[in-house]
């Protein structure tokens, strides 16, 4: 029997592919959601400073990284995150939020926006709040 060499790559390919299929569905969990590195960076409220963005008192102050966003008395872990904006860069936000002690869900939409985006604006069911960026 005669094999062609288009054909046998073509089944190392599906192989190669049903490898990594099945590594992922034995470990039965999809990768860790990540914040978009368009987030990355220090955030504070519209009413403060940036001139000193390392101060640790602000509330308004966040501190977002790839997998977690760290602000003054709480801290995120993202569960499921979906762009549903190109043009305004935007996100639908699902994570697991840590505050006094206490976990909950939290579900938002984040807008980037301005010069550079440089404005993010956060939505809630129950509030908008706007931040620029620092760093």
């Amino acid at each position: 029997m005669e094999i062609k060499v288009g054909k046998a790559v073509s089944v190392a390919l599906a192989g190669i592919i049903c490898m990594a299929c099945t590594s992922v569905i034995a470990k039965g969990k999809a990768p860790a959601a990540r914040y978009p590195a368009a987030l990355h960076g220090v955030w504070l409220g519209e009413d403060e400073d940036c001139k000193n963005p390392d101060i640790g008192d602000s509330d308004t102050r966040f501190e977002v990284a790839a997998t977690k966003l760290t602000g003054y008395e709480h801290w995120n872990k993202p569960l499921r995150i979906v762009q549903i904006s190109k043009d305004p860069l935007a996100w639908r936000m699902i994570s697991e939020t840590r505050f006094d002690g206490s976990v909950f869900e939290l579900q938002e939409v984040y807008v980037l926006s301005g010069y550079k985006n440089g404005t993010l604006t956060i939505v809630d069911s129950s509030q908008s709040r706007r931040y620029e960026r620092c760093q």
